[in-house]
C-alpha cells in the first residue's frame, strides 16, 4: 500500500493515468488507513479498480468504495455452485499387452463409467504423435464397439486439418495428438492420457475436463501406472460414489450426525452480498443418488436374469443398507431445509420401498442412532430451519416489494452479525416477532391488499373514489380463484386473468393491464384468505 501511494504521489505517470490503468487488488487492500486510500483515489481518478475476493469486502466510511468485485471461487465454492464438476482420477492396469490390450482397456472402463449408466458422454484419448494416433484408431476399428475419429492439433490445441474441432454427434470418443484442445466440451466426461503433459498442459487439460453437464457428475482423468504427473497428482481416486464420498462419511451408519451435519443447510453470504446455502446442492445429489439406486436394487431385485437379480447378495445387503441411512440423512436435513415438498413421486416412491424391505435373518442390524427430526436438532440446526422459515416468508410478501427488500436486508445482517449459533437463532425469533410489522401486515390494515398492489402500479395516478369499484371486483374475483389453491395454481391465474382482463383494458390499456394481472398472479396466492 505505501509502495503504491509513493509511486501515485511521487511519479509523473500517475499524474497522467486515464482509463486504461487497472488496479488488480486484494480484500486486504481496503483496510488501510482511510486518508490514505481516499488520497490514492484522489490520484487516480479515472483508474479502474478490480478487487478479487471470495467474501464480502465491508465499507468503512469515509474510506471510499472498493469498485468494482470479482468474486473468486475456491474449489468446493465452484463445485457447490455447480460452476464446475469435480474431477477424479483412475489408472490403466499395469498388464496392458500393447496397443490391442490397452484399447480393450480404455472400451471396458468406458462402458463401465458411461454407457451402462446411460450417459450421453464422450471420452477422448491423449496421445504424442500421429503414429500412436492411426494405431489406436486402427485398434478400435478391429474392435468395432465404439465410433471413434483421430484430431490432428497444432501447439494451439486447434484442428490442423480442414475439419472443425468439434467433433461429430454419434462420436464416441476422439484420439487427439500434437496438443490439449483448445475447444471445450461440456459433454466429455473422460480422458485417457498416454504421453506426459507439462503444467500447462495439465492446467489446459483440467479445465478442458471440468465443464459442468447434466449427466456429469464428475469427470474422470485416466493415467498410465507408474507416472509423476505435474499439476494432476493430487486428483482424489475414482470410487462408486465419489462426489458423495467427498460429502459425507465412507459408513453413513458409524456417524449418523456427522453426515447430517454435512448436508443439513449452512447460510453464508457471499462477496456479491447474497445469502445462499452452501449444502444445498449436496442434499440433491443425496437425493438424486438415492432414487437411482433404489431403483437399480429394485430392479435387480425382480429381474428374471440370474446375472442381474443379486439382490440377497451381500454387495447388495451392504447398498440397501447404505440407501436406508442416507434416506434417513436426507430426511432429517430436508426438514432443516424446508424441501420436504420437493420430493417428487418417484422419490418418495423409492423410499417407501426402501423401508418396507425387511433385514435378512443373517444381516446385522443398523447401529446408528434413530435421531428425531425436531428433538435431536441442534442449535446451528434450527437457527438455519428458521433462518430459512423467514426467508421463504419474505420471498413472497404479498403485495409491498419494497418492505420485503428491507426485510431481507435484516436478515442478511443478522448471518452477517451474529456467528454464534445462539446468538442468531435469539436474533432471529426477534425478527420473526417483528415481521408482521416489517411487512405492513401488522394491525387491522386502512386498505385492502387489491387497493395497495394497483396503487402500486398506478402511482400518483390512482383515485381512491373513482377506481373504488375495480378494486372491489379485484378482491372478488381473488377470493373466488383462492378456492384453486394450493392444489390448481394454473386454474387461479386463468380464473383470475378471465375475470379482470376485460374490465382492466377498458379503464388502463393492454399494455398496464398485463404489468396489473402479473402483479395480481405472483402476490394474491400468498395474501391470508379472509376466515
Amino acid at each position: 500500500m505505501s509502495a503504491l501511494l509513493r509511486w501515485a504521489v511521487t511519479t509523473t505517470e500517475a499524474a497522467h493515468a486515464g482509463p486504461g490503468t487497472v488496479l488488480l487488488l486484494d480484500a486486504d487492500f481496503w483496510t488501510h488507513d482511510p486518508a490514505a486510500l481516499v488520497a490514492l483515489r484522489a490520484r487516480l481518478p479515472d483508474a479502474t479498480w478490480l478487487t478479487f475476493t471470495s467474501t464480502p469486502v465491508p465499507h468503512h466510511p469515509p474510506a471510499p468504495r472498493p469498485g468494482v468485485v470479482i468474486y473468486q471461487y475456491d474449489d468446493r465454492h465452484a463445485i457447490t455452485d455447480g460452476v464446475v464438476v469435480p474431477v477424479v482420477g483412475d489408472r490403466f492396469r499395469c498388464d496392458s499387452p500393447g496397443t490391442p490390450g490397452r484399447v480393450r482397456d480404455i472400451v471396458e472402463h468406458y462402458h463401465d463409467k458411461v454407457l451402462r449408466n446411460r450417459r450421453a458422454l464422450r471420452a477422448m484419448v491423449l496421445v504424442s504423435t500421429p503414429r500412436q494416433a492411426r494405431d489406436y484408431q486402427h485398434a478400435f476399428e478391429q474392435d468395432g464397439r465404439l465410433r471413434t475419429q483421430v484430431l490432428a492439433l497444432d501447439a494451439q490445441g486447434h484442428s490442423i486439418e480442414q475439419m472443425s474441432s468439434a467433433p461429430p454427434p454419434d462420436i464416441q470418443l476422439e484420439i487427439c495428438c500434437g496438443s490439449v484442445p483448445a475447444l471445450q466440451d461440456a459433454r466429455l466426461g473422460v480422458v485417457y492420457v498416454e504421453h506426459e503433459l507439462d503444467g500447462v498442459d495439465s492446467d489446459r487439460l483440467l479445465g478442458r475436463i471440468n465443464q459442468p453437464h447434466a449427466e456429469k457428475h464428475a469427470a474422470i482423468l485416466v493415467q498410465r501406472p507408474g507416472r509423476n504427473e505435474t499439476g494432476i497428482e493430487a486428483l482424489p481416486p475414482l470410487s462408486a460414489c465419489r462426489r458423495l464420498a467427498a460429502t459425507l462419511p465412507d459408513l453413513p451408519w458409524r456417524d449418523f450426525n456427522a453426515c447430517v451435519e454435512a448436508v443439513a443447510p449452512r447460510w453464508e453470504v457471499t462477496a456479491l452480498g447474497d445469502d445462499r446455502d452452501a449444502h444445498r446442492r449436496h442434499r440433491h445429489l443425496l437425493r438424486r443418488r438415492i432414487t437411482q439406486g433404489a431403483l437399480s436394487l429394485q430392479h435387480a431385485a425382480g429381474s428374471p436374469d440370474p446375472s442381474t437379480a443379486d439382490g440377497t447378495t451381500g454387495t447388495a445387503s451392504r447398498h440397501r443398507r447404505e440407501l436406508q441411512v442416507y434416506a434417513r440423512v436426507d430426511m432429517v436435513a430436508a426438514h432443516a431445509a424446508l424441501e420436504e415438498r420437493q420430493l417428487s413421486g418417484e422419490d418418495a416412491r423409492m423410499r417407501q420401498w426402501l423401508q418396507d424391505t425387511p433385514l435378512e435373518v443373517c444381516e446385522p442390524p443398523l447401529s446408528y442412532a434413530v435421531v428425531d427430526v425436531d428433538d435431536g436438532m441442534d442449535t446451528a440446526r434450527r437457527a438455519s430451519r428458521l433462518y430459512a422459515m423467514l426467508r421463504e416468508q419474505l420471498e413472497h410478501p404479498g403485495e409491498e416489494p419494497a418492505r420485503a427488500e428491507n426485510g431481507q436486508r435484516q436478515l442478511q445482517a443478522i448471518l452477517i452479525g451474529h456467528a454464534d449459533a445462539s446468538i442468531r437463532i435469539a436474533a432471529l425469533e426477534e425478527l420473526r416477532e417483528r415481521l408482521p410489522a416489517v411487512l405492513g401486515h401488522a394491525g387491522v390494515p386502512t386498505r385492502s391488499r387489491a387497493y395497495l398492489l394497483l396503487e402500486g402500479n398506478l402511482g400518483a395516478g390512482m383515485d381512491a373514489t373513482r377506481h373504488a369499484p375495480l378494486v372491489r371486483q379485484m378482491e372478488s374475483t381473488i377470493r373466488t380463484a383462492q378456492r384453486f389453491l394450493p392444489a390448481e395454481p394454473r386454474q387461479f391465474r386463468q380464473h383470475v386473468r378471465a375475470g379482470l382482463r376485460s374490465v382492466l383494458e377498458q379503464e388502463f390499456g393492454a399494455a398496464r393491464t398485463e404489468l396489473i394481472l402479473d402483479a395480481i398472479v405472483s402476490r394474491a396466492p400468498h395474501w391470508p384468505r379472509p376466515g
